[in-house]
């Protein structure tokens, strides 16, 4: 997985939850792909790490860095919630188009909510403003 991403994005960071603590992984992250791994320490693991990149990691593990990842999780859930989970397309090349698709709508849908609800704002302070005068 992080092999593919790396073709195709080029991140500078990878932030996985607990269940992806594995030497192999911090490795693929930062020496084949040059990228930052953020991936937390499995509790029960935390007396006796093995491996240098999950040594590194007890040092260098950036909470504020970590937690952005529960954003992205958050936009990917509206957006499933919002235009459904489901892609029609068959071929990957397609289903890529889908999703980027997806992300366009709901940059759109977000932007006009936030518009619609500072037009309503300002209108009812304008009403207000009337009912005091």
């Amino acid at each position: 997985m992080i092999r593919k991403s790396h073709r195709a994005v080029k991140p500078r960071g990878y932030s996985m939850d607990k269940g992806f603590d594995a030497e192999k992984n911090h490795k693929v992250a930062r020496k084949e792909c040059r990228a930052e791994s953020m991936i937390p320490i499995r509790e029960r693991k935390r007396k006796r790490v093995k491996g240098r990149y999950r040594r590194l990691m007890l040092e260098e593990f950036d909470e504020e860095k970590y937690h952005r990842r529960s954003i992205a999780e958050t936009v990917i859930s509206v957006e499933k919630r919002v235009f459904g989970d489901v892609l029609c397309s068959r071929s990957d090349r397609f289903r890529n188009k889908e999703v980027k698709l997806k992300n366009f709508c709901y940059n759109i849908y977000r932007h006009v909510k936030i518009f619609i609800l500072e037009i309503l704002r300002v209108s009812t302070e304008l009403l207000i403003v009337r009912i005091i005068k």
